[in-house]
């Protein structure tokens, strides 16, 4: 029951800064990552957006007077409960959508030791996947794919 609640009032949180963006059209700093340990890539699924059975890199906004690297290392550890050694840059993205415009940030990092302990309402889980046999992935996801096989910085849309 608590978690159909929560579903319920982040769903309404969601369409109301939906309302926001169209008014505002903010410019906004995000941050995803990549996560990898032992051959294995941590992925969460939301409870919130169109697609809730599909899985996304753990990441979120920048807040104020936060380097992108602050805001990686806490969204994973908000999200996922797991700490993280940022190694590197996959890319920098532009996404103008929802009346938006976000401009994202993916970074590489390597986990260090915990396993995935999520107590975010915004997420319904987290987990490890091996990098061979990863499970239904969000579109913004599945194209970052190929991006962190590449050994130069991607630039572009989303």
């Amino acid at each position: 029951m608590r978690h159909a609640v929560t579903t319920l009032l982040m769903r309404a949180v969601r369409a109301l800064a939906g309302l926001y963006w169209w008014v505002v059209q903010p410019v906004a700093i995000s941050v995803k990552v990549w996560v990898e340990r032992d051959g294995h890539l941590l992925l969460v699924r939301h409870t919130y957006g169109p697609e809730p059975e599909r899985w996304h890199l753990p990441g979120g906004h920048v807040k104020r007077r936060e380097s992108t690297i602050e805001a990686a290392i806490r969204e994973v550890w908000e999200e996922c409960g797991v700490r993280i050694r940022p190694t590197g840059l996959i890319g920098v993205y532009y996404a103008a959508r929802e009346y938006k415009h976000d401009h994202l940030f993916l970074f590489r990092a390597v986990a260090v030791a915990q396993e995935p302990a999520w107590r975010n309402p915004e997420v319904a889980q987290a987990a490890f996947f091996p990098l061979d046999a990863l499970p239904p992935l969000s579109g913004g996801t599945a194209r970052r794919v190929p991006d962190a096989a590449r050994s130069e910085v991607v630039f572009g849309p989303w």
